[in-house]
């Protein structure tokens, strides 16, 4: 016969995976290793002896920092958002083979084997941060729109005019990334433009790509971001990474 003690129920209660991924917790510590390693990086990339221990680093960087923090990003719809990220996985990375084979893309340009070895003259992490990009883009677009127009969350005809302009947001700050990337990349040896000055149309495309791949993600969700996400935090990390290696370009360092 069970004790009245043996029938109360154990007060910890362990969270799911998922609960632990989507609590504000995890974020914040994401946020932080990102901003701490990033930073490190930064300033061995900027030290002559140490930069080309480093370097090699970058895709296993990308790949566990890229996972983490777009696993929230996935987990808030399961299923239809990882079929999501395989597709814009399989769409970044043809059109970045392609790209490279023709130069009709983004330009003429090829990669290093500095992001790892190439497949189809391609890293196949680029592919993968292409989602992660994307994510970023895609949940800050939607946090802004939110802020900037709180009557968005209408009937039909508005949901449909909310995923337009999300989707145009991510574009332009897709292609404003890029923007502030380009010389950075280029410098570390990331790949090498053909051209003496970097074609608009690889703006273009960046713009493009990101807004017809936001445009699925917000038609696809359930989730509304009205918050800054982990995604955003993590695209500001690298933004300020790229960012420092421009500045310290122009301040003159050898990379």
């Amino acid at each position: 016969m069970k004790t009245a003690a043996g029938n109360q129920s154990n007060p910890v209660i362990r969270k799911s995976l998922k609960e632990r991924i989507l609590s504000p917790s995890y974020s914040k510590a994401i946020s932080l290793a990102a901003v701490f390693f990033f930073g490190l990086g930064l300033v061995w990339h900027l030290i002559p002896f140490t930069s080309d221990l480093v370097r090699p680093l970058t895709p296993f960087m990308l790949l566990v920092f890229g996972v983490l923090a777009i696993a929230p990003f996935i987990a808030v719809d399961g299923v239809r958002l990882l079929l999501w990220a395989v597709a814009s996985y399989a769409a970044g990375f043809a059109l970045e083979a392609i790209g490279v084979a023709t130069g009709a893309i983004f330009g003429p340009y090829e990669y290093s084997t500095v992001l790892g070895e190439n497949i189809l003259r391609v890293p196949p992490i680029i592919g993968f941060n292409w989602i992660v990009v994307v994510s970023g883009c895609a949940t800050l677009a939607a946090f802004l729109v939110y802020k900037a127009m709180p009557g968005v969350d209408g009937g039909r005809g508005m949901r449909v005019i909310r995923i337009l302009v999300i989707a145009i947001v991510s574009g332009i700050l897709a292609a404003a990334f890029d923007w502030v990337m380009e010389p950075a990349a280029v410098a570390l040896d990331y790949w090498t433009w053909l051209v003496p000055a970097i074609p608009f149309l690889n703006y273009f495309t960046w713009f493009t790509f990101t807004a017809v791949s936001t445009g699925a993600w917000a038609t696809l969700t359930r989730n509304h971001v009205k918050s800054f996400t982990l995604q955003s935090s993590y695209l500001f990390v690298q933004l300020a990474f790229f960012s420092g290696i421009r500045i310290a370009i122009v301040l003159g360092a050898q990379l």
